[in-house]
Parts: C-alpha cells; sequence; structure tokens
C-alpha cells in the first residue's frame, strides 16, 4: 500500500510532534507515538514501523551493525508553513432546484491537507465490498435514466472529501488539450518536498562499555605511593595527575582498555625497556579498582602501576614516549620526546571515537582509495591533525539544538566525490560528543568547511632570494654526505617549485615544506628534508623523515602529491 501526500504531512506533524525535529530516535519510541494515534503498520499494510519509515522521504532511517534501527525526522519547512495554515471549513453545496443533491461537483484546486491514515481494508471486505460494487453495476444498467440522477444513499451520506477523491465523474468527449497550470493554481498547490539522494554512510554500534570513570581527576583517588612511584617515571615538568587524565581519555575514547576481575587496564604513553637492552619495550600501564567512596566522592582507586619498575633506569627527563603520530617527527626532536601537543588526545578528548579498528576501515571504506599504510594508521593520524587544524580554525560546527556536531574530514566519496564529514551525537557524560558516522550529509546547517593550510606563495615553494641552515637536530649528525644531499634538494627547488610540497606541523599550527633527499650514494631519493621558514630570505633544516612519513604529513594538506612522494 502506498502513503498518499496527504498521509505523509498527517505522519510528519505526528513524528515532529511526538519525537521532535533533528533528534535520533530508536524505532520503538517510533512505534509507541503511532500507536498512541491509534495507527498501526498492519493497518497500513505493511509488516513492520521500519517499512513504514522507508516509504517516508522526511525520515532518515541509521541502521547499526547489530540490527538496531533508529530514525531522524528531517525538517521540512515548506510542510511546517503549510501545518501553520488554519482549516477553511468546506463549503456545503446549495440543493438543486429539483431539491436533489448532485454528486457532479465542480473541480477546484486541491490543497495538500493532512489526512490520517485509513485502516487497510482486509482481503474478506474487499471481496465484499467487490460484490457489491458488481450487484449496483447490475442494477443500474436495468435502470432507467432518471434513477441515474439520484445518488444512492451512501453516497449521499459519504463526506464531500471522500466524494471528490473517490468519484469522478466521466468525461464528455472532445478535444484533449494540454495546458501549464495557471501561476495563481500554482500558488494554492502546495507539493511535498522533491526527495533527495540519501546521503552515502556508515555506521556501526558503539561498544556497550562496562561501568568505568568518566574523568580520572574527578572519579579515581590515587594513594600517595602510588603517586610517588609515577613521578619518578616522568619527567620533572610532567603532572603525573595530569598524564593519567589525558592518557585515560585517549583510552576510554577509542576503547583501548581492559576490564578484568574488576580492575580497568590501561597503557600510558610512557613506555620502559623490559629486557634492557632495547629490544623489547611496551607501555606501562596502571589499574584502577571500583572501592567505597571517600569523603571525595570518589568511588575509584589507583590500584596498581605495572612493575617491578624499581629496577629501571630513569633520567631527569624521564621515560620515553611511544609515538604518537609522525606528525611529532617535524620538529625533529629525539624519539620518544614528551611533546605536550598531540592531536589525537585532542580528538579523543573531543568525543568518544570508538576502536580504531572499527573505526577507521569504515572510514576508508567510504573514502577515495588511498595509500594509508599498515594498519592504516596514516589515516588515523590524517583524520587528527586534519580536526587540529579545524579547532584551531573555528571550523567544528554545533547545530543550533546542541545537539548535533559534525566536521569536514577532508575526504571525497569514491564514485561522485561527495565531502565526507565526521558526524558526532551529543553524549551525556565527561566527553561532550560521540562518533556515530561519517556521511555526505552533515546533519548541521550550514555545512562545515573543510581546513585551509595555503594563504601565502612561501607555503608552497621557497621563495628566493634564500639561504638554508641546519637545526640543531641536523647540527649533531652533520657529517658531509648530508651537507651534500641538502644542497642538492635545494638546487633542485630552485630549478623547480613543484619539488617542494608543503605540510602543516600542529604542535605549532605553523607550514613546514618537505625536499627530496639523497643521502645514499646511488642517487635515489631515500627521506624528506623538512624546512622551517624563520623569516625573510631564511630557512632552517629541522629533521629527515622516512618517506611513507612523509607522505602522511604531506596528505594532510593535499592529495596532489610530487611524483618523489607518490
Amino acid at each position: 500500500m502506498s502513503i498518499t501526500p496527504g498521509n505523509a504531512l498527517y505522519l510528519y506533524r505526528l513524528l515532529s510532534e511526538g519525537i521532535g525535529i533533528g533528534r535520533q530516535t530508536m524505532l520503538s519510541r517510533v512505534e509507541e507515538v503511532l500507536v498512541e494515534d491509534d495507527i498501526l503498520p498492519e493497518d497500513m499494510g505493511f509488516e513492520s514501523v521500519r517499512e513504514v519509515l522507508e516509504q517516508l522521504e522526511f525520515v532518515r532511517l541509521t541502521v547499526f551493525k547489530r540490527g538496531r534501527a533508529y530514525a531522524t525526522v528531517l525538517a521540512q519547512p515548506e510542510w511546517d508553513a503549510l501545518l501553520e495554515e488554519p482549516e477553511e471549513p468546506q463549503e456545503r453545496k446549495k440543493p438543486s432546484a429539483a431539491g436533489h443533491k448532485s454528486w457532479k461537483r465542480k473541480r477546484a484546486a486541491k490543497v495538500l491537507r493532512p489526512a490520517k491514515p485509513r485502516p487497510h481494508r482486509r482481503p474478506a471486505e474487499e471481496d465484499a465490498d467487490a460484490e457489491a460494487a458488481a450487484s449496483a453495476s447490475e442494477e443500474a444498467q436495468v435502470a432507467g435514466p432518471a434513477e441515474l440522477e439520484e445518488p444512492s444513499p451512501v453516497l449521499a451520506e459519504a463526506p464531500e472529501s471522500e466524494l471528490e477523491t473517490e468519484l469522478e465523474p466521466e468525461p464528455e468527449p472532445g478535444p484533449v488539450e494540454l495546458a501549464e497550470p495557471a501561476p495563481s493554481d500554482m500558488a494554492t498547490q502546495p507539493q511535498a518536498p522533491a526527495p533527495t539522494s540519501p546521503a552515502r554512510t556508515v555506521v556501526w554500534t558503539p561498544h556497550e562499555e562496562p561501568l568505568v570513570p568518566g574523568s580520572f581527576l574527578d572519579e579515581v583517588w590515587c594513594p600517595s605511593d602510588k603517586l610517588a612511584q609515577l613521578c619518578g617515571l616522568l619527567p620533572l615538568d610532567v603532572s603525573p595527575l595530569t598524564l593519567l587524565d589525558e592518557d585515560w581519555r585517549v583510552a576510554r575514547s577509542t576503547e583501548a582498555y581492559e576490564v578484568r576481575s574488576g580492575e580497568v587496564t590501561f597503557a600510558l604513553r610512557c613506555v620502559r625497556d623490559v629486557n634492557g637492552d632495547g629490544g623489547n619495550s611496551r607501555p606501562v600501564t596502571v589499574a584502577m579498582r571500583r572501592s567505597v567512596a571517600r569523603a571525595s566522592g570518589k568511588r575509584w582507586q589507583l590500584s596498581s602501576i605495572d612493575g617491578p619498575l624499581d629496577d629501571v633506569a630513569v633520567s631527569l627527563e624521564g621515560l620515553p614516549v611511544r609515538a604518537e603520530g609522525v606528525w611529532a617527527e617535524l620538529d625533529g626532536l629525539p624519539a620518544g620526546t614528551y611533546r605536550p601537543v598531540s592531536p589525537l588526545r585532542e580528538l579523543a578528548e573531543f568525543a568518544t571515537l570508538g576502536p580504531w579498528d572499527t573505526t577507521l576501515p569504515l572510514l576508508a571504506e567510504l573514502a577515495e582509495e588511498e595509500q594509508w599504510e599498515e594498519g592504516l594508521v596514516g589515516l588515523r593520524d590524517y583524520l587528527a591533525v586534519t580536526f587540529a587544524r579545524l579547532k584551531r580554525e573555528g571550523k567544528v560546527a554545533v547545530s543550533e539544538s546542541g545537539e548535533f556536531a559534525a566536521f569536514d574530514t577532508g575526504l571525497l566519496t569514491r564514485r561522485d566525490a561527495e565531502r565526507i564529514f565526521a558526524c558526532f551525537d551529543v553524549c551525556a557524560g565527561k566527553v561532550a560528543w560521540r562518533l556515530v558516522e561519517f556521511s555526505t550529509d552533515a546533519r548541521v546547517v550550514p555545512e562545515p568547511e573543510p581546513a585551509t593550510y595555503i594563504s601565502a606563495v612561501e607555503h608552497l615553494c621557497l621563495v628566493p632570494p634564500y639561504r638554508v641552515e641546519l637545526g640543531r637536530a641536523l647540527r649533531i649528525e652533520h657529517n658531509d654526505a648530508l651537507n651534500r644531499a641538502i644542497e642538492v634538494a635545494v638546487r633542485r627547488a630552485r630549478r623547480d617549485y613543484r619539488v617542494a610540497t608543503p605540510a602543516y606541523d600542529p604542535q605549532t599550527d605553523e607550514m613546514r615544506l618537505l625536499l627530496p633527499l639523497c643521502v645514499e650514494e646511488q642517487g635515489d631519493v631515500d627521506r624528506a628534508l623538512v624546512l622551517a621558514r624563520l623569516g625573510e630570505g631564511t630557512y632552517e633544516a629541522r629533521a629527515t623523515l622516512p618517506l611513507k612519513h612523509a607522505r602522511i604529513c604531506a596528505r594532510v594538506v593535499t592529495s596532489d602529491l610530487p611524483t618523489w612522494l607518490s
């Protein structure tokens, strides 16, 4: 059974009032709203509420992996204006001179009005109606012309609106004219909004997480001996509570924690050498356990730090940290250096993301195919750095209702090159947002803008006159081969401006230039040189990167990479 425009308008008004506009709602709640209005899917000829909603163009269905489905009513401004207009009472036809009511009515411009769906007739009822119609037809053939002018009692008692839609007078033979409707008629015939192509989207069901702390600082009590143990592992200027809170937010957002025997265990960014020979390092992990509420109201307690750690040699700089992304190599500092800025932590603190091994493949499947390295680590770094740039530019959009947020990932779909947005729902808890889908529909008006990086010509190429100085990191490993390689790289960039490619450093919110570097005697490009512009005419060679890391750093800015990187 098809749903008429009037039925659709009625259901739009019912659902927008019952569950709201733009609110993602479970189908069970939608069914409750319909039942409260005495509307059942079976009465409309459908087997389920989902089948009904699939026929409604103003409803967006979101189906998760485990079969849970949600419905969102999309705003229809034309229908809202139409529903605000008062309904005019229908005029009664005056009796004819003969005293009879004529069922032949003058056709008037149809106005779209909400019409409650009528129960779908059962097969037995349809058969009975068919027999009655056949009997009436036989009687009509026997009756004379005078008898045909008198409508049947059933037709006389039917509402005029039903007569208008169900009974149509036979047209008199004559020429057929095709004429455009008059402008006045067009104005009095509101039409339903044109259907839009559904947004291609990938979704998943967030992990049903157990009861875990939302904030380490607010909900976990730390004994003094455990804090003292942790202080011995960190640099002097790093607060152990700050590090615990930041790393727990990342672990909670990406579900990188384990729950076992009542303990919640997660890894810190610090790594230690297990065997003492540098060949086996792993992150330091901490565990927390539920405890009796203390005076502070904290119901969790830091129970252990993995050990034994007493024999671990720690310098004043503390234990090294694991690599959080290739962006960390742009500054030339030694590997394992503690960095206060982290795009991954910024994104994880903004929203609950779900496991990376689930989130990243879904985005990669929707977007154009690219080289993201094993485990899609390049896509992870790209997404985090893009968010960091958008956050600094103020381009993370939030809906007027405060229920949705989105940002432009900068990626395009495979077939139609449509923009892909990361979409979030508001989340009740310590983390304000929850990632629910990657979609071509941002659900936020106006749509968020993509990140911008290039604002000057020096962001794209070396601007002469210039000179290149060695930074501190390269001065330490300076040798004749490296010096010659840098000179060759600069000469190539001077000859062809397209050799250089831009990269973005989220630590400083500044642009860098990458040049091809040939350190080995064979002459093949084996690394990338990172140049930072210090001022007019002066560049500093900060670091060298492996080509696969340089490719990810450059991809953040543009997908059109030079041949030595692509």
